[in-house]
C-alpha cells in the first residue's frame, strides 16, 4: 500500500482529527470505478457471444483464417474459460467440479478472465494484433447475472475490475432459437449445458437486451443460415470495423481488407461445430 503523508488535519464529526491527505487518498481508492480507467490498445478486440450451439466457435476459426489471408494482420484466437494453464484448471472446476453456488461460479469465471486478459489478450492488443475471443464478460452478465439470477450490474462490475476495464471494440452476437441450439448440441455434457431450456431462454433474452442497449458495439447475426452465409456476414462487418484501427499488418495495404470484403470468402468446408460453452 502506498505511503500517505499527512498534510492538514481534517476534523471529523466525532471530534477526532484526520489527516486531509489520507482522506483524499482514501477517496481515490474507493472511487466508483471498479476497473480503473480503460487503457487504450493498438489492436482490435473482437468478441463472439451467443448461447451454446449457435456456431460461434466455428465462425471464430473462419474469421481468423480470413483475416490472416485477406487482410494480412496478426490474429490471436482465444476463448473463455480455459485458454491458459491456470484457466484449464478453473474450467474443469466450473464445468465438471462439485456443485457450487451462483456467486462462486461467477467469481471463478472472473478469476479466469483476469488471468486471461493479463497473459493473453492485453499483450496481443498492445502489440497491434487482432484478438478474436470466443466469450468474454458479456457471457458472465448473461449466464451468471441473468441465467443464475444474480444482479447483472454487479457481475459486470466484477469483470470490469478483473480486466482493468478492458472492453471489446466489437461484439458479434450469434442468435438462434434455444431449441435449435439444443438440437445441434445433443446431450448436455457439463453443469451449464444441463441447466435446462428455461435457463437458456433467459440467457438468450439477456443477450438480446445487452445488444439493444449498446448497438454501437454489438452486431446481431442470424445464425440460422449456412456456415458460408454466416461467414460472409461476419467478414462484411469486420472489414468495416478493422479500417479505423491501427492493427499490425504483415502483407496487405489498409484498403485490401475492405476490397476483399466485396467478395466474401465462400466454399468453406466442414459442418457446423457443436458450439459448447467456451469452445
Amino acid at each position: 500500500m502506498p505511503t500517505v503523508t499527512p498534510s492538514v488535519e481534517e476534523p471529523s464529526k466525532d471530534g477526532v482529527s484526520k489527516p486531509r491527505g489520507a482522506m483524499l487518498q482514501a477517496r481515490r481508492w474507493f472511487r466508483d470505478d471498479p476497473g480503473g480507467s480503460p487503457q487504450p490498445t493498438a489492436g482490435l478486440f473482437i468478441t463472439l457471444e451467443g448461447c451454446d450451439g449457435t456456431g460461434k466457435s466455428t465462425q471464430a476459426a473462419l474469421l481468423k483464417e480470413w483475416l490472416e489471408a485477406e487482410c494480412g494482420v496478426e490474429v490471436v484466437k482465444t476463448f473463455e474459460p480455459g485458454d491458459s494453464a491456470l484457466g484449464k484448471q478453473l474450467r474443469q472446476l466450473i464445468q465438471h467440479g462439485e456443485e457450487m453456488d451462483e456467486r462462486t461460479e461467477a467469481l471463478l469465471f472472473a478469476a479466469d478472465r483476469a488471468h486471461h486478459v493479463a497473459t493473453v489478450i492485453r499483450p496481443a492488443l498492445e502489440r497491434g494484433a487482432v484478438v478474436i475471443c470466443d466469450r468474454y464478460s458479456d457471457s458472465s452478465v448473461a449466464y451468471q447475472g441473468v441465467g443464475r439470477k444474480l444482479v447483472p450490474a454487479e457481475v459486470e462490475r466484477i469483470s470490469q475490475w478483473a480486466t482493468h476495464g478492458l472492453r471489446p471494440d466489437v461484439t458479434l452476437l450469434f442468435d438462434v432459437d434455444p431449441e435449435v441450439a439444443a438440437a445441434r448440441l445433443g446431450a448436455p455434457t457439463d453443469r451449464i449445458e444441463s441447466a435446462g431450456q428455461d435457463f437458456q431462454a433467459n440467457v438468450r433474452a439477456a443477450y438480446l437486451e445487452l445488444a439493444a442497449k449498446e448497438p454501437e458495439r454489438w452486431e446481431l447475426i442470424d445464425a440460422n443460415g449456412t456456415i458460408e452465409e454466416i461467414a460472409a456476414k461476419v467478414q462484411t462487418l469486420i472489414a468495416i470495423k478493422i479500417q479505423p484501427k491501427n492493427v499490425s499488418r504483415e502483407t496487405s495495404t489498409p484498403s485490401s481488407c475492405a476490397e476483399s470484403c466485396a467478395q466474401p470468402q465462400h466454399g468453406v468446408a466442414g459442418s457446423l461445430e457443436a458450439d459448447r460453452f467456451g469452445n
